[in-house]
């Protein structure tokens, strides 16, 4: 399902919402790994916005194994609100399963080899939670991750579209017809563009973002294999943008890795220097625009998993994701 098509013109931005904790259009969290702080507020916001619904949660979730959050879905159900929940399904034997089933709530597999990794609730037609977060107390506690809230009910039609094609239509790995009609999106005066795969090939947006810097390309990447992505960063110097990147040490050197080929070119690209996973997966363009989600940056994302990203057009927001660009990069190897 495709929001936009990337040579739309961008329209202007307005006043940048307020990225927080409270009723702002879009609110921003990260976990910080060692002190549970951020991760607590987190956890908290995405409770009480569960707590919250009065009709409908969907959940697609990669790994869901994060008790309060399961506890918190039966409730719903338990007060009438109708849930349900998308995995893949070698996650299926997660212990919170059962507990979901007996609440009745409907738990559905994608049962291929290719991934369901997103990883996004919709609730109520109106709000949508989505980054690289899944429910799990290790990615709360221990690994860099981003969720992000989005209060929008134009973005949630897409994903509650998108979750449809899973759990309903049982459609996985693509083969939708992607929709393209709708544009940019505005949210609180940010422009928003969603973008799922692999109907949509979002490495070929992402491309066309790093390859329209001007300034500055900041990233963080969990694993980055995908060719065009690593061509693209290494041109931008070229241009007199800047280039910055972590990626997670784990995977600088699994087959097909980028980092080897940016580190030779003397582009200024660390691995990360935290005890679990730095398992963001981040574009920050010139400090105005930031691309987060899903979306590892791997063929296998772009071309076999059910994946979703999202564009977001504000500086204010873009400044949070830097801000947590800078935490982990200052901690870099």
């Amino acid at each position: 399902m495709l929001l936009a098509a990337a040579c739309e013109p961008v329209p202007a931005p307005g006043p940048a919402p307020t990225a927080g904790a409270g009723d702002e259009p879009i609110a921003v969290y990260f976990t910080e790994p060692g002190t549970g702080g951020d991760s607590r507020a987190l956890e908290q916001a995405l409770l009480a916005s569960i707590g919250a619904a009065q009709a409908s949660i969907d959940v697609a979730m990669y790994n869901f194994s994060l008790r309060s959050a399961a506890d918190a879905l039966a409730e719903a159900a338990g007060r009438g609100v109708r849930v349900r929940v998308v995995m893949d399904s070698d996650a299926l034997d997660s212990a919170v399963v059962p507990r979901l089933r007996k609440a009745g709530i409907g738990v559905l597999g994608d049962g291929r080899e290719g991934l369901m990794h997103n990883k996004f609730l919709v609730i109520d037609g109106a709000v949508v939670w989505t980054g690289s977060l899944n429910l799990t107390s290790t990615g709360l506690s221990l690994d860099h991750n981003n969720f992000v809230r989005i209060r929008s009910s134009e973005l949630a039609a897409l994903y509650a579209a998108e979750f449809n094609e899973m759990y309903v239509d049982g459609r996985f790995g693509g083969g939708s017809t992607p929709a393209g009609g709708t544009g940019w999106l505005e949210v609180g005066g940010a422009q928003v563009q969603a973008l799922f795969s692999p109907d949509d090939s979002p490495s070929r947006r992402l491309v066309e973002l790093v390859n329209g810097a001007q300034r500055s390309v900041d990233f963080l990447a969990y694993t980055l294999t995908l060719n065009g992505l690593g061509e693209a960063l290494l041109d931008a110097p070229g241009r007199d943008a800047a280039v910055r990147g972590v990626i997670e040490g784990e995977n600088a050197d699994a087959a097909g890795s980028e980092y080897a080929a940016l580190r030779k070119a003397g582009l200024d690209v660390r691995l990360d220097g935290a005890e679990g996973l730095m398992h963001e997966k981040v574009l920050i363009l010139d400090g105005e625009t930031v691309a987060f989600g899903s979306y590892n940056f791997t063929r296998s994302a772009d071309e076999n998993n059910d994946e979703n990203i999202l564009i977001v057009r504000d500086a204010q927001i873009a400044r949070l994701f830097l801000e947590e660009f800078e935490r982990i990069y200052s901690a870099g190897r």
